[in-house]
């Protein structure tokens, strides 16, 4: 995936339905989203401090797929280190919309948007994401920092998309 502020993102998904992104911003060492469920992010691996932190829901995850517009669920995610220690429970919750479709490089895609609100104290944010039906991907399209009312939105444009071989 190619976006248009130049960031790239590797998506993989294994037999087991979890999707890893690997995204490559202004480095070469990339950023690592795990959804797990296929859907939600489970954790991450920063490169540049090397930690992993988990995430859990207090709501059921593992009937999320096949995401049917018009859906949501609110609860906690619970933030888990490496070690299995909980670092924190924040309110959380996500919507789906009416299923549309999307443009990428002139291809298009059925979709079911996805917003996800953290809600941490002081820096309550949004993250949307275009769930890719025929792939069975999320990808980021945008988020917003909602502190102080409607603060800052960014868009994040996808602008090409194409199959990643696999290495021998």
């Amino acid at each position: 995936m190619l976006y248009q502020d130049g960031t790239r993102s590797v998506i993989t998904r294994d037999a087991s339905g979890e999707v890893r992104e690997s995204e490559f911003t202004d480095s070469e060492k990339p950023y690592i989203y795990i959804a797990a469920n296929g859907v939600l992010e489970t954790g991450y691996i920063d490169p540049d401090s090397g930690a992993a932190d988990s995430f859990s829901y207090s709501f059921a995850t593992d009937d999320l797929l096949p995401l049917q517009p018009w859906a949501g669920r609110e609860g906690e995610q619970i933030t888990t280190d490496a070690d299995g220690a909980e670092l924190n429970r924040i309110p959380f919750s996500f919507r789906t919309r009416g299923a549309t479709t999307i443009d990428i490089g002139g291809c298009v895609y059925a979709t079911v948007p996805l917003e996800t609100y953290y809600f941490e104290p002081g820096d309550p944010s949004m993250v949307e994401f275009a769930y890719l039906t025929e792939l069975a991907v999320p990808i980021s399209v945008g988020y917003s920092y909602l502190a102080g009312g409607m603060g800052t939105a960014e868009t994040s444009t996808p602008i090409g998309i194409r199959p990643v071989r696999e290495r021998d």
